[in-house]
């Protein structure tokens, strides 16, 4: 069993003016963060990203390793705060190579350009299909990823000592379309080094979706084969409902690629370790997905309180109160169990 310490800002004094509270923790993390970029405090970012490297227990309130929290923060897209300015971009691109001029030895101002990189391919191409980007966010996203390849290249020896060069060279390597023998040498020799960082795992379930190379069978196979490799089993529990969580689609439940008696057991381990409502509105809202109404309104009894909008989705407000009606019609009425509006339960 690992043994995961949370992080508070207060402790170490990183609580941003004017954070407003973000519905998913990762986002107001990552805007401390971001804050501390912009303040120019190049010193303090690069003592935390190695205490961070060092010890891959420190976790968010949602259970992410804290290095993704800096680097989401410092490279990327901040969701909440995504529509930004081209100046603000810029901004934050000569902040990162203000920090790589003053602290020349250390290697996060270098990863986090290639994420930056990374970042702004990712936002002129969108997260659509392909068939709905346009000529000129193509020719961007494969620019901008030509750069961020070149960047990691040119670090790859150093680079290799933070889980966040692996991850970001997966990125490329998707964008790029490397055949799997090219992209699960990366992969594997990631996972081997830094087996507790969720967003390698993330981005081979993305390479294997059918959106992109693969299947939900392949998907499927590829959660199975990992989780079955690990010798924590809470960790391997919480590892299937973390890749599924982020391998999400509306017939993931119905096209063979995810056991839902699974991801529930792994939701257990995820709320009882990490019992944020993030987490907890997320597993209501799969249960619901996964027509387990019961479990649904057990759940969503917890959260009344607490509803995160965002958590649901599209449907958000309507769909709990849907979700949580149902179930208690089945739990509490009269309805039979495994059927509803949208077909039985199979």
């Amino acid at each position: 069993m690992r043994i995961l310490r949370l992080i508070s800002f207060f402790i170490f004094g990183l609580v941003a003016n004017n954070l407003i509270a973000a519905d998913r923790p990762l986002d107001d993390e990552a805007l401390v963060f971001q804050n501390l970029l912009f303040d120019s405090e190049f010193q303090k970012l690069s003592d935390l990203a190695d205490q961070y490297r060092n010890d891959p227990s420190l976790v968010s309130m949602e259970g992410m390793p804290m290095l993704v929290a800096l680097y989401a923060g410092i490279s990327a897209c901040i969701p909440k705060n995504c529509k930004v300015s081209d100046s603000e971009w810029t901004y934050k691109y000569n902040q990162l190579r203000a920090w790589q001029a003053q602290l020349p030895n250390s290697i996060t101002p270098k990863i986090a350009i290639a994420g930056y990189y990374v970042s702004h391919a990712w936002l002129a191409r969108g997260r659509g299909y392909a068939n709905t980007v346009t000529p000129e966010g193509w020719q961007i996203f494969q620019e901008y990823m030509v750069k961020a390849n070149d960047q990691l290249k040119n670090i790859n020896g150093r680079g290799k000592s933070d889980p966040k060069w692996y991850d970001l060279m997966l990125d490329v390597g998707l964008a790029q379309k490397w055949p799997i023998y090219q992209y699960d040498a990366i992969y594997n020799e990631g996972v081997i080094k830094f087996p507790y960082y969720f967003p390698l795992y993330f981005n081979k379930a993305t390479y294997l979706a059918p959106r992109w190379y693969g299947s939900p069978k392949l998907v499927n196979q590829y959660v199975e084969k990992t989780v079955s490799n690990q010798s924590d089993e809470e960790f391997a529990n919480t590892l299937y409902a973390r890749i599924n969580w982020s391998a999400q689609s509306n017939d993931m439940f119905t096209d063979g690629q995810t056991d839902w008696q699974k991801m529930k057991v792994g939701f257990d381990q995820v709320v009882k370790d990490f019992p944020h409502p993030w987490n907890v509105n997320n597993y209501a809202k799969f249960a619901c997905k996964a027509q387990d109404y019961p479990t649904a309104y057990k759940v969503s009894q917890s959260i009344k309180d607490s509803i995160l909008i965002s958590a649901w989705g599209a449907g958000g407000k309507g769909y709990f109160e849907w979700c949580y009606d149902y179930g208690d019609l089945i739990v509490n009425g009269s309805r039979p169990a495994g059927q509803s509006p949208l077909g039985t339960v199979k």
